[in-house]
């Protein structure tokens, strides 16, 4: 996982959301860079669910009870999706009339709330 905020990683998990994984990556018979999606593991990569057909920064909060996701920054967005599940269902929220680079998303550090800017 990148710590950097403006740089998605390939895996990213956290240790205050123990066995949540979120991995960018493609399903088929080769290793590509082509359609690229979104997967989650709740069991420690044990079993993988697909969460989004795009590549998305995601944020870990409340332990990893909400996760926070928003499309990369190449493209200007008014949304953000969270989930209260370990990404099982997400739910769109605007956050602006007009569309807006997002460079990232500030959580505090060792932060255990739900608390985001």
């Amino acid at each position: 996982m990148s710590e950097n905020p403006y740089v998605s990683g390939t895996i990213s998990t956290k240790s205050s959301a123990p066995g949540i994984i979120v991995a960018t990556g493609n399903i088929g018979a080769e290793l590509s860079y082509n359609n690229v999606g979104m997967f989650v593991s709740s069991d420690a990569g044990n079993s993988w669910r697909p969460i989004f057909e795009e590549e998305h920064n995601i944020w870990f909060l409340d332990k990893g009870g909400a996760l926070i996701a928003v499309k990369q920054p190449s493209v200007p967005t008014r949304h953000l999706w969270v989930s209260f599940d370990e990404g099982r269902q997400w739910t769109q929220h605007s956050f602006s009339l007009v569309p807006l680079f997002v460079d990232g998303v500030l959580v505090e550090a060792g932060a255990e709330n739900q608390i985001m800017m």
